[in-house]
């Protein structure tokens, strides 16, 4: 028996629901200024619209202890990144996501960029599959 739609088809209805939901991107805590076009970045490129002010609002904070020498000649920063998804009518958060973030290096600036290419494959790799996890009832802390 053949299907009822294809699975082009129903890729493109996916793609076309993702961008009904307008999302804002804000982003708190330290580096809050580098986070936030990261965020909007991958809110966008997982297919969701990102506008100033829409019917939801995408918090990301980010929180690590301040960068450390170790004996090795080694900085470490350790910490966590949060998202929150919340309607901006005043209602209680979707959902809250939090990966950890550890990264190391022998340089203080290179270390600071691997920490927000950290943040950004955290974001563009699971940012789609977590705002599903919210709409299906899956809103526990990770």
């Amino acid at each position: 028996m053949p299907p009822i739609w294809t699975l082009g088809q129903l890729q493109a209805n996916r793609s076309a629901l993702f961008a009904r939901l307008n999302i804002s991107a804000i982003a708190t805590g330290k580096d809050a200024a580098a986070v936030q076009p990261i965020l909007a970045r991958a809110l966008a490129n997982a297919g969701f619209t990102v506008v100033g002010s829409g019917d939801y609002t995408m918090t990301a904070n980010l929180n690590y202890a301040s960068l450390s020498l170790r004996g090795d000649g080694w900085y470490w920063i350790a910490g966590t990144l949060q998202v929150i998804l919340d309607t901006n009518n005043g209602g209680q958060a979707h959902g809250v996501y939090r990966w950890e973030v550890k990264v190391s290096a022998t340089d203080p600036q290179l270390l600071h960029q691997r920490l927000m290419d950290q943040v950004a494959l955290d974001l563009n790799t699971d940012i789609q599959a977590t705002i599903l996890s919210f709409a299906d009832g899956n809103a526990a802390i990770q």
